[in-house]
């Protein structure tokens, strides 16, 4: 037999009701699991995963999932594909620059925060239920850009950024005289001039844009002082 979930009487208790003999219980989802057997007639439910699906192996019984968690999760969605249309799908931050994207995003959702519940809030319009959302999703959508980020890195095989054209590198340094690869930020090391190369990591063809002349000069002044203090 199934249960079948027929509404919320709140918003955590869900009642459900035996496919066979339409015995009724209600479940606090924050407390307890479905009952692996129907109360009324004995007979046995069929395993679900979290996920609603018949999957889940016989001998295990996942927590029930809380009643907007599909909610919650389709407003992350949303806004990772709102920064993939702005962004492009395989952004080539830095894994420091995302840092920086995640703790701004952070310190906005502590700023909606602050300003729902902070009883001297200076700027009301920035706070609410709503604000609270959407910046969480934010910052929930740069952790999973994050974590593409970073699969890209580790299996640079399935990147799909990879292209048969020269592609220019990135975070060129002239000081350290080193850049990254753009598919699979592999840190690389470069010269002053301009060449082609391929990127050792993923085979990606590499154009290094060559330095312009301030950017020489400075790194050399750079040394020069390094070596003074040395």
């Amino acid at each position: 037999m199934e249960w079948i979930r027929y509404g919320s009487l709140e918003a955590d208790i869900i009642p459900y009701k035996c496919s066979k003999c339409g015995k009724d219980i209600v479940v606090d989802w924050t407390k307890e699991c479905l009952p692996k057997e129907c109360p009324g007639c004995g007979e046995k439910a069929t395993p679900f995963n979290t996920w609603g699906t018949r999957a889940a192996p016989e001998n295990e019984w996942p927590v029930l999932l809380p009643p907007r968690f599909e909610a919650a999760i389709d407003a992350v969605k949303a806004e990772r594909m709102r920064q993939i249309k702005k962004w492009g799908a395989d952004s080539d931050n830095h894994p420091y620059e995302w840092m920086s994207i995640l703790g701004e995003e952070f310190g906005e959702l502590c700023e909606a925060v602050n300003e729902t519940y902070f009883k001297r809030g200076t700027h009301p319009e920035r706070g609410g239920q709503d604000k609270i959302i959407a910046e969480a999703a934010q910052v929930a959508a740069v952790a999973v850009a994050i974590i593409e980020s970073a699969m890209r890195q580790r299996d640079p095989s399935d990147i799909s950024s990879k292209t048969d054209d020269p592609v220019d590198t990135i975070q060129n340094d002239a000081y350290l005289l080193s850049c990254q690869c753009p598919v699979c930020m592999h840190s690389i090391t470069r010269g002053y001039d301009e060449s082609t190369a391929y990127c050792e990591k993923c085979g990606q063809k590499l154009h290094f844009p060559p330095f312009a002349k301030e950017e020489i000069d400075n790194a050399m002044f750079e040394h020069e002082i390094d070596s003074y203090e040395d």
